[in-house]
């Protein structure tokens, strides 16, 4: 447990955007969303990209993911 090394916000659009680096202590992140959007999780800040085809988060929900110190995000609305 204890308190999250850091926090980040993500705007969805209706292209993929990917977020910022993770910090280099984060092992796990918590992603929740108001609207339905896919995602894609990558290792470094290397371009990645959410397609249809990405995991589907549906609106109002909480999802958790394992990821590595430095990995990224990317993020499309449904």
């Amino acid at each position: 447990g204890g308190p999250p090394v850091a926090i980040q916000t993500h705007a969805l659009t209706s292209t993929s955007t990917t977020s910022a680096a993770f910090n280099g202590r984060t092992t796990l992140i918590e992603v929740t969303t108001d609207t339905a959007c896919f995602v894609t999780l990558g290792t470094t800040t290397a371009t990645i990209t959410a397609t249809t085809t990405s995991l589907l988060i549906p609106a109002n929900q909480t999802r958790w993911y394992g990821v590595n110190a430095g990995g990224v995000i990317a993020a499309v609305t449904a």
